[in-house]
């Protein structure tokens, strides 16, 4: 007997369809809560850091204030990560 999974490219069941769906809208949304989590304390690190770096002399690290990539870069260095997650 052969129990191996194979991948399809077209699912055929509407009820599977439907049920895939489901779970994918579920995972959407998880993920833009997380990462909404991760820029929101980014954000506030990069304004942090913006500031010292300013009073330091760094007349450029004002625009880290505004960048979203930094915001990103730090707001994950500083997320939790689940035992599950880990290598």
């Amino acid at each position: 007997m052969d129990l191996t999974i194979r991948w399809v490219d077209n699912v055929r069941s509407r009820r599977l369809t439907e049920m895939l769906l489901r779970i994918l809208a579920k995972l959407a949304r998880a993920m833009e809560q997380g990462m909404a989590r991760v820029l929101v304390v980014g954000r506030e690190l990069a304004l942090r850091a913006s500031l010292l770096a300013v009073r330091w002399g760094n007349d450029q690290a004002y625009a880290w204030r505004f960048d979203e990539s930094f915001w990103r870069g730090l707001g994950l260095s500083r997320a939790p990560v689940r035992e599950s997650a880990r290598f």
